[in-house]
């Protein structure tokens, strides 16, 4: 758990520099949470640490109350039940889901999952995750008939492209603002009307 307003001081390391620093220092993939409090917390540096670490990001409204609302915040993650997942979606394609790693399981948080699939090329989807529960291996396989399963409605479009901007803003800050990926950022938002930090 990362505690930070996400401001640089002396000759610490600031904003992209910070995130690729730490995600880098992560080599075996713990999961990083980031706290900050009150509305001068650099609410992107947390959120996108967070984010590319398989965590979240609590920031309280105020920072006077901090003491009170961290140990709120650890009631969230207190009990984990399956962690370090890898996830197998059969025939759909991984390149369309999001978020790319999946974040460890607690009792009473929900996870979603965003996925793009061919109606005329998938008729089912199966997920199989592989996880840890404790010092144990555990396998979960969720089978399903996408051909019986309801529509959705374009709230949904607009959280997969959300959660594919995230991903595309993760990668600019590791390896730049490389032109393939500011255009599809610039495409998710006029197609599914997201805003992020590099919309027109």
């Amino acid at each position: 758990v990362l505690v930070t307003d996400g401001r640089p001081t002396g000759d610490a390391l600031a904003g992209r520099d910070l995130i690729n620093a730490l995600t880098a220092d992560n080599s075996d993939r713990r999961t990083i949470y980031t706290v900050g409090a009150g509305t001068s917390a650099n609410q992107y540096l947390l959120d996108l640490l967070a984010y590319r670490n398989k965590g979240m990001t609590y920031i309280s409204p105020r920072s006077d109350t901090l003491d009170d609302d961290i140990p709120r915040f650890f009631e969230r993650v207190r009990e984990p039940v399956l962690v370090n997942l890898t996830a197998d979606y059969g025939r759909i394609p991984r390149d369309q889901v999001f978020p790319r790693e999946i974040p460890d399981f607690y009792r009473g948080r929900a996870v979603t999952v965003y996925g793009k699939f061919d109606p005329q090329r998938h008729q089912e989807v199966v997920m199989r995750l592989h996880g840890l529960a404790g010092a144990q291996e555990k396998e979960l396989v969720f089978k399903t008939d996408l051909n019986a399963s309801n529509t959705g409605d374009p709230k949904i479009a607009q959280e997969w492209a959300f959660q594919k901007s995230y991903y595309l803003i993760g990668e600019i800050c590791a390896v730049g603002e490389v032109p393939e990926l500011v255009n599809e950022l610039n495409r998710l938002s006029r197609e599914y009307g997201v805003r992020t930090s590099y919309s027109p």
